[in-house]
């Protein structure tokens, strides 16, 4: 293969990497909470992708984004497991567990920057799993499938996540800064 055949070949995971790169690293950064760990995902994701065929013939952002988010979780599966843990032992409600949940405020909407503060705020377990089933619309059990965890504790840290980001969002446009909830 001749160097003008081998950059042929690149080319649709470069156009990728050109249109979404800075996106799908974001991504991976929101899943770790570490750029350089995110950054390596991403390299691994697109690796493994290229190599399994599904990124050498015209690949997807969608696609793209699924390689990003389990290898970002494969990144971090450590942390996971002990954020998972201590869901799997709880005993409480969600909503007990968390406190009661503060008065959303009308002063302001929260901003892109304010929603990853509040996501970076949120335990890993939970983080992710809300990561994986509303913004990037994994059902419940692929996200458990990449989580190595069964659905009802997805379910659980679903919610989990879910009320943390509210509270971490109304406590940032009502005060101005971040509440940091560590479950």
């Amino acid at each position: 293969m001749n160097h003008s055949d081998a950059q042929a070949a690149f080319d649709p995971v470069y156009g990728l990497l050109d249109r979404s790169g800075a996106r799908l690293c974001a991504l991976a950064f929101i899943i770790t909470g570490d750029w350089n760990v995110g950054v390596d995902a991403v390299v691994s994701a697109l690796d493994a992708g290229w190599e399994s065929d599904l990124l050498s013939k015209g690949p997807t952002f969608h696609t793209a984004r699924r390689l990003v988010a389990a290898a970002a979780v494969s990144a971090i599966r450590p942390q996971l497991r002990e954020s998972a843990a201590l869901i799997a032992g709880r005993t409480e409600e969600a909503e007990r567990w968390l406190g009661p949940a503060p008065r959303m405020s009308t002063g302001r909407p929260p901003t892109r920057a304010d929603v990853e503060q509040a996501l970076l705020a949120i335990d890993g377990f939970p983080r992710v799993a809300l990561l994986l089933t509303i913004f990037e619309g994994f059902s419940i059990a692929d996200a458990g499938r990449i989580l190595e965890a069964n659905d009802r504790i997805v379910r659980d840290a679903q919610v989990i996540g879910l009320l943390a980001l509210t509270r971490q969002l109304s406590r940032q446009t009502q005060e101005g800064t971040l509440w940091v909830c560590r479950n």
